[in-house]
């Protein structure tokens, strides 16, 4: 069986995103890492380290779907959902970007 390229971005990203919770000597992706952990628990109102429908729409992410987010389909976001989607959101972005004409990204 072939996998579809959305599969294969999904698991492109939850790779990064299981990277990106091993330590490492600081950076720009531990400022965004901590900015996510940040936004995830003033969003987590019960403080129980998941996120409901309600408290997701805190966090305000423009065009953000809960159930795109909610992988497992537990009717919860954890922050581990959370940063794989962000990530795969990143890096799709990054594939819609135009190319030079050495093949870098233009930003």
């Amino acid at each position: 069986m072939r996998a579809t390229p959305f599969l294969a971005v999904f698991f492109i990203a939850a790779a990064l995103a299981a990277c990106s919770t091993a330590p490492s000597s600081g950076g720009l992706l531990d400022a965004r890492g901590q900015a996510i952990r940040d936004a995830f628990k003033k969003a987590d109102a019960n403080n129980d380290e998941q996120l409901s429908r309600e408290e997701f729409a805190t966090l305000n992410i423009q065009d953000a779907n809960f159930d795109e987010v909610d992988t497992d389909n537990n009717g919860l976001v954890s922050l581990a959902e959370l940063r794989s989607y962000l990530d795969w959101r990143r890096i799709r972005a990054d594939g819609n970007r135009p190319l030079d004409r050495n093949g870098r990204t233009i930003r």
